[in-house]
């Protein structure tokens, strides 16, 4: 082979040099051309792949990229992920909160007929743009219930209520009659009585109460006779009874 000057029996390969060791490869024409200068153990050619008993660096440092964005890409989604909890938490506490401080918060009421002895109500008085009508849970003689949302005058939060119509088809002396019956167990503050919200005057008056989801307790009794344990059927017993 030829070697620059030289002939020689076989290129050069990991002679020291001036800069290190020295590394060669035969070409078509039996000449010594330098391998490429990452390679550190020979080659076949002059390209970094024709390198000899070593991977490519490109190919040690993928696998460490790899790593190191799937960790990052790991490591920000469990953020969002908490950030999101945590916003979610802190709204949740918040409407919590605002909506004590709404169902909490009323006005004293005179009952209608100023002849009826009646003790005063704590209750607020509620605009028309302030109560929303879903759905109808029932009907009676003197109105209509409805499933609705209480949105606060100045405030995004939606409360659950239950919007009481009432409907003064029997005359005026009825119509003050029922609206003063309930405005009566509206001002009983116990925790086993549905409380009187407010009233909504109007065309037809509406009577604002906090809302029972599951329905009537007398309606589930009587579907469910034969699942209901004894001793839940005497705990309701004895809230009935205070």
């Amino acid at each position: 082979y030829q070697d620059g000057p030289h002939c020689v029996e076989t290129c050069p390969e990991g002679i020291l040099g001036e800069r290190g060791l020295i590394y060669k490869y035969p070409d078509a024409s039996r000449e010594c051309r330098p391998c490429h200068e990452n390679c550190t153990r020979g080659c076949q050619g002059p390209l970094l792949r024709d390198c000899l008993g070593e991977p490519l660096p490109v190919s040690r440092k993928a696998p460490t990229v790899i790593a190191v964005m799937v960790i990052g890409g790991l490591f920000l989604s469990c953020s969002c992920v908490l950030l999101a909890l945590l916003y979610w938490r802190g709204k949740k506490i918040q409407k919590k909160r605002a909506m004590r401080r709404y169902l909490e918060r009323g006005e004293s009421l005179e009952p209608l007929d100023p002849s009826e002895k009646a003790n005063k109500v704590l209750a607020r008085i509620f605009k028309e743009t302030e109560l929303k009508r879903l759905k109808v849970l029932g009907s009676g003689v003197f109105g209509t219930v409805h499933k609705g949302i209480w949105i606060p005058d100045g405030d995004s939060i939606k409360i659950p209520v239950s919007i009481k119509v009432i409907q003064d088809s029997s005359g005026q002396q009825s119509f003050h009659a029922v609206t003063d019956h309930m405005l009566a167990i509206g001002s009983l503050d116990h925790a086993y009585i549905v409380r009187l919200l407010g009233i909504c005057p109007g065309p037809q008056l509406q009577l604002v109460t906090q809302l029972l989801p599951l329905g009537s307790l007398l309606d589930y009794v009587r579907k469910n006779r034969d699942t209901i344990s004894p001793q839940l059927l005497l705990n309701w017993c004895v809230q009935v009874a205070k």
